[in-house]
């Protein structure tokens, strides 16, 4: 019940981790929380956040059936919804790759990078409305509400967080935006299990002339429980990472909580694609 959108479910996933790392680098190259030193080693380090971009991309063309069709979901850019994210996804991509190709090369300068750091943020946000647009369908009720957004942002703001904390602590950046991050990171693990029960509320209520949506995944709440059991695990991992004075035992226990994050996420997506309906026959 919706692992059959294996690749949907990994490109959406790390996709909205890449994006909520993005996040916390472009707080810290734009921002004075850290040395010239510092930032340059977060810059460089971006390439776990393009590398799982790359892998990204690669899934999503594995749902068109046949790889070389991937461009052909450019022709409709305005108008369709997946024309707009594919879009928006690359100008993420590119962008950032480029930012991280300056710095490793140290071709540009101190501006040039800040304002492709400025536009690879503006360039995320408008990916991940984009990502959340494609599936708000007026024909797929269950997915037609600000829960899919939300949801997308919760992702967003846990893997993601998480991702861009373990990226600090490889930088050897230390302080207090840590404990910060997981604040927000905590606080969408909250929202999360509210958006989960208004749904397990209304699903019951959505039906066409052939289904109910509450039929659609049987074990729904053991599957959700078991996806905010892996997260809580995970910002507990996190809380000890936060506790440690070692920056290589804070990145160990991040990169530990960040597995069970995602798997927590894909746990979650699974879910999402099982409660895939339509309205009529």
């Amino acid at each position: 019940m919706g692992w059959n959108e294996w690749p949907l479910i990994v490109f959406t996933v790390l996709a909205q981790t890449a994006i909520g790392a993005f996040w916390v680098h472009a707080f810290v190259l734009l921002g004075n929380t850290a040395s010239s030193e510092q930032r340059q080693k977060l810059a460089r380090g971006s390439l776990v956040l393009w590398l799982l971009m790359a892998v990204a991309f690669a899934a999503s063309t594995a749902h068109l059936g046949m790889p070389l069709r991937a461009i052909n979901s450019l022709a409709r850019v305005g108008s369709a919804p997946l024309s707009n994210e594919i879009l928006t996804g690359g100008a993420f991509f590119a962008l950032g790759g480029l930012g991280w190709l300056l710095s490793v090369t140290g071709k540009g300068s101190a501006g040039l990078l800040k304002a492709l750091t400025g536009l690879t943020l503006l360039a995320s946000v408008a990916f991940l409305i984009c990502m959340a647009r494609f599936y708000m369908i007026d024909t797929v009720p269950t997915w037609n509400t600000s829960l899919t957004p939300a949801a997308f942002l919760v992702t967003a703001l846990t893997a993601g967080l998480l991702l861009g904390r373990e990226r600090l602590a490889a930088a050897g950046i230390q302080g207090p935006l840590g404990s910060v991050l997981l604040g927000i990171a905590a606080l969408a693990l909250l929202a999360g299990v509210v958006m989960t029960l208004v749904q397990q509320a209304s699903l019951p209520h959505i039906t066409s002339s052939i289904q109910s949506a509450a039929d659609l995944v049987p074990d729904y709440a053991q599957r959700m429980a078991s996806r905010f059991a892996l997260l809580a695990a995970a910002l507990a991992i996190w809380l000890g990472a936060e506790r440690r004075a070692s920056l290589p035992a804070q990145r160990s226990l991040a990169t530990v909580a960040l597995v069970l994050v995602l798997l927590g996420e894909m746990l979650g997506r699974s879910v999402f694609y099982g409660l895939h309906m339509t309205v009529g026959l």
